[in-house]
């Protein structure tokens, strides 16, 4: 058995492996046996099977391509839905950089978007919790929707008082994962004061 690597638009011839192992013909004369191809470095590959009969007869064989992926996805920063939302900071500052594991606090309503990156990207697999949640526990007035397009995502209008942890998680085709959270705590009741 020998591997072919993808290099561009080329694929490459890479080495032979030899199989010594027995192998057992079934009633129809197929058979089936189980390789280790060494595949350890990322990449596009294909395992070629050679096999030769006792008259010296050879047949050739390519597998379907096999793709190691051993790098997870990349969730972009989470950004307001519109020029006009704000979000702010502990200190009372607008947040321009909505970084995850951070805190923010908002005023008014407002919707949140993003970007997932991979080259074996799932859009299937882009997923929102709230709070830990499904969307279809919320509860609000007006409740908001999750959309995935392409590689963006868009999750929008949060109108109701509370805080809410909004936690991206995205799964790509070899199974590396990567995941994004920020809390946001919506309050509109402004503090009363006594003199």
């Amino acid at each position: 058995m020998s591997k072919k690597v993808l290099d561009g638009t080329e694929w490459k011839d890479t080495g032979t492996t030899s199989s010594t192992s027995p192998i057992s013909f079934n009633a129809d004369q197929s058979f089936t046996w189980t390789i280790y191809t060494g595949f350890e470095t990322a990449g596009k590959y294909k395992a070629v099977f050679t096999a030769t009969d006792q008259a010296n007869l050879t047949a050739t064989g390519e597998s379907s391509v096999l793709t190691q992926d051993k790098t997870a996805p990349v969730i972009s920063p989470f950004s307001l839905g519109g020029d006009t939302q704000k979000l702010y900071k502990a200190d009372g500052t607008k947040a321009t950089n909505l970084e995850s594991g951070k805190t923010y606090y908002a005023k008014s309503a407002f919707s949140l978007t993003g970007t997932v990156t991979d080259d074996n990207y799932d859009s299937s697999k882009v997923t929102l919790t709230v709070n830990e949640g499904e969307i279809t526990d919320l509860t609000t007035p007006a409740k908001p929707t999750f959309t995935v397009n392409g590689n963006s995502w868009s999750f929008g209008r949060v109108d109701a008082e509370g805080t809410y942890q909004y936690k991206i998680t995205a799964v790509d085709k070899a199974g590396n994962t990567s995941t994004s959270a920020i809390t946001v705590c919506y309050d509109t009741v402004a503090p009363t004061a006594e003199i």
